[in-house]
């Protein structure tokens, strides 16, 4: 089982190294300043952005603009919790080694800060939270951004040896889940309150 989920018969493995062509010296200093940002830090700034705009414009605001920013701050909450109970207790009882453990030559001597970091990765996760729930509401620009948001995430936890390929894989699926159940379960409250 562990062969095909996590190994992929040796893929995971092969393009770790495939990708750790591109480590330099410094990468992992990198992300590990990055990582606070990617990790879990960039949704609580979010939340405390749209709290203290409500406060400055919410005597001139629209009603749609009220309630879109009401939405996001739900979602945000929402989805956070779920992402934060999924990777928590993945990580716990995985415990899967890490890469910086198994090639310490190509690989970061230490993880980033916060310390515990496994399966699934907590960064990609955390970025397509914040990217799923502002897609809807972004232009081209911002989308572009917020994709590249998502990649570089993605990529600096790898070349630093952070993370495995499946632990971005599945952490961007465990993103996704999230965001799409926060969708879920606001919409079906709002027909509640409504009915």
């Amino acid at each position: 089982m562990k062969a095909v989920f996590y190994d992929w018969l040796g893929a995971n493995e092969w393009l770790f190294q495939g990708i750790n062509f591109f480590y330099a010296p410094g990468i992992q200093d990198i992300w590990r300043l990055l990582a606070w940002l990617y990790g879990w830090w960039v949704a609580p700034l979010i939340a405390l952005a749209i709290c203290f705009h409500y406060l400055r414009v919410r005597h001139q605001a629209g009603a749609g603009q009220l309630a879109a920013m009401s939405r996001i701050m739900a979602l945000l909450i929402l989805a956070f919790c779920m992402i934060w109970c999924a990777l928590y207790t993945a990580q716990t009882v995985s415990l899967w080694p890490r890469p910086w453990m198994v090639y310490a030559d190509v690989a970061a001597i230490s993880g980033p800060l916060p310390w515990h970091e496994g399966f699934p990765a907590s960064a990609p996760a955390m970025a397509v939270m914040v990217a799923g729930i502002f897609w809807r509401y972004a232009n081209s620009r911002v989308r572009r951004g917020l994709a590249a948001y998502v990649a570089l995430g993605s990529v600096l936890a790898m070349v630093a040896g952070q993370s495995w390929p499946a632990d971005i894989v599945y952490g961007l699926l465990t993103g996704a889940a999230a965001v799409w159940l926060a969708q879920r379960y606001y919409g079906f409250a709002v027909r509640q309150v409504s009915s």
